[in-house]
C-alpha cells in the first residue's frame, strides 16, 4: 500500500506541457479577479462569458495615486499634480472586451 501511494503522488507533481510552447491564457473563477496582469492588454479567458479574449485596459486613480499625490506634496508643493497625468501612478483595470465585465487589474506603480 505505502508502494501505490508513494508512485500516485510521485506521478501527480509531474510538470505539464503547454501545446505549441506558447504562453498559457490567464483565467480565474467569475467573483475573483485577476490581479497583476500588467499594464497592456492580456489574452485571458473571460470567467463570465467563458471566451478567450483580449482585455481592454483602462486607467484609474486609486489609494496608490492619492498616496503618491499627498508625498510629492509634502516633499515639495509644486509637483504634487505629476500623479494625476502620470500612468504609472494610476490602477490599470482590464475588461473583457466581448461582454465588458471586468475580469482583472494592476495596482498603480506596478510593471
Amino acid at each position: 500500500s505505502n508502494h501505490l501511494t508513494f508512485f500516485i503522488m510521485s506521478n501527480s507533481q509531474a510538470p505539464v506541457n503547454t501545446p505549441n510552447d506558447e504562453a498559457p491564457v490567464k483565467t480565474s473563477l467569475p467573483g475573483i479577479m485577476m490581479t497583476d496582469l500588467g499594464r497592456s492588454p492580456e489574452t485571458v479567458k473571460c470567467p463570465y462569458c467563458k471566451k478567450e479574449v483580449q482585455t481592454k485596459t483602462s486607467l484609474e486613480m486609486d489609494l496608490t495615486t492619492i498616496i503618491s499625490i499627498l508625498g510629492m506634496f509634502i516633499l515639495f508643493f509644486p509637483i504634487a499634480w505629476i500623479p494625476c497625468v502620470v500612468p504609472t501612478f494610476k490602477r490599470v483595470n482590464h475588461d473583457c472586451s466581448n461582454c465588458n465585465r471586468k475580469v482583472g487589474e494592476t495596482a498603480g506603480c506596478k510593471s
